[in-house]
């Protein structure tokens, strides 16, 4: 018999944990899992919650702690993002509205991975709005033969375009899926008008 090691006891032994964020402070109101981790969403941000064994599986690091957590984006169930991407997923992607030949666990990394993309454009396009209207306040003050100017425009535009193509093969990837497939046409309908009423309200 192999004798237990001080790591064995401490990652087979039970506990707890809580959301270390101070500038966060809402509940949890959601719950997902996502490839080999379980993402926690508050109102206002996206965590991510793994075991120790999941990242030292030969228990060689005592110094991990059995459940680490990670910030993995600063939004959260309040984000119109989030719900229209993420959470219309969760809903819309489940077996009773798919066929089995779906692969459901890959659809839902698929919604994931768009909706980090889409959230890192937004903030570059965020970050261009600001620069933009402080460039028109600064010429604004120096006059009218002032023309508004902002350095590293090419940048920026180099940022949003190639992570929009990801989103683009995403959706491609999916319609193609679904449109290739000999459905009954009361089921299309009703998923049509699922995801139509999450997304849009109608």
């Amino acid at each position: 018999m192999t004798r237990k090691r001080p790591t064995d006891y401490m990652r087979e032994s039970g506990g707890s944990f809580t959301i270390k964020s101070q500038d966060d402070g809402t509940p949890i109101s959601e719950l997902l899992t996502l490839n080999d981790g379980l993402l926690l969403l508050t109102q206002k941000a996206i965590y991510e919650v793994k075991l120790a064994d999941q990242i030292d599986p030969k228990r060689e690091n005592p110094n991990i702690p059995p459940i680490v957590q990670r910030r993995i984006l600063d939004i959260g169930t309040d984000s119109e993002l989030v719900g229209r991407v993420l959470l219309t997923a969760r809903k819309l992607f489940r077996k009773e509205f798919l066929p089995r030949s779906i692969d459901l666990t890959q659809a839902m990394t698929l919604a994931y991975e768009a909706l980090m993309d889409i959230v890192a454009m937004q903030s570059t396009s965020d970050d261009y709005m600001l620069a933009e209207k402080r460039a028109i306040e600064v010429a604004e003050q120096s006059g009218a033969s002032t023309i508004p100017c902002i350095g590293n425009v090419q940048s920026s535009l180099q940022i949003i375009f190639p992570a929009s193509r990801p989103c683009c093969a995403i959706n491609a990837g999916y319609y193609e899926t679904i449109l290739s497939r000999p459905w009954v046409e009361m089921e299309l309908w009703f998923i049509a008008r699922f995801f139509k009423s999450q997304v849009w309200g109608a």
